[in-house]
């Protein structure tokens, strides 16, 4: 539930930026939903059959029901909150995209610093560490890409295109883990391939 309602963003980039005008080729109002649809669909798994057949009592399935909406809160919340970091980028687009990724981490480090200080410290175990400092690299990365799609435009497209990592995570999944994917992810990633083909014509 959390991954496809977290993938939002990117859907909710491109409203905006349609209501606020600007311009998009026809096939692109084509691509744009079903790249939506299809990062959402990507995204789902299949819930474990001891979540599906476990305890039948009201408690269970009131504490199930709990958790789902939770997530569900927090997951739109993020959906939210990355939807206005992709339009500030927008409003700042005239600086160069590294810059603009390194002011965004550096806002990240004054403010989730001194919270972690505070609630649980940053000693982590090396092996903890070194994959947190691989998982800092790929961030950044992603966000001077992501900064770079914005420069060039349009907006709409490269938010969705950019908010597909349900779909990546799905494909990276079947190609690296040797996972089996469900018939619904099966159905998101080939959707999300016909969207992309459809951006890139138009």
């Amino acid at each position: 539930m959390v991954t496809p309602l977290a993938s939002l963003a990117g859907g909710f980039v491109a409203v905006i930026m349609i209501a606020r005008g600007e311009p998009l080729p026809a096939l692109a109002l084509v691509g744009l939903p079903l790249a939506v649809a299809g990062g959402l669909m990507a995204s789902m798994e299949k819930a474990p059959k001891d979540e599906l057949f476990g305890p039948d009592d009201a408690a269970a399935a009131s504490a199930r029901r709990t958790r789902a909406t939770a997530g569900a809160g927090w997951a739109l919340l993020s959906s939210a909150f990355f939807a206005v970091t992709v339009l500030l980028f927008v409003e700042a687009s005239a600086l160069h995209p590294v810059a603009l990724a390194a002011y965004g981490r550096l806002g990240t480090m004054v403010v989730l610093v001194p919270v972690a200080l505070l609630l649980a410290g940053l000693r982590l175990p090396r092996p903890l560490a070194r994959r947190s400092a691989y998982a800092g690299v790929f961030d950044a990365a992603a966000f001077v890409a992501l900064a770079a799609a914005i420069s060039i435009g349009p907006v709409a497209i490269a938010s969705v295109v950019v908010s597909q990592g349900g779909t990546m995570a799905a494909l990276l999944g079947l190609f690296v883990l040797r996972e089996r994917l469900s018939r619904v992810q099966i159905t998101g990633v080939a959707l999300t391939c016909v969207a992309v083909a459809l951006l890139a014509t138009g």
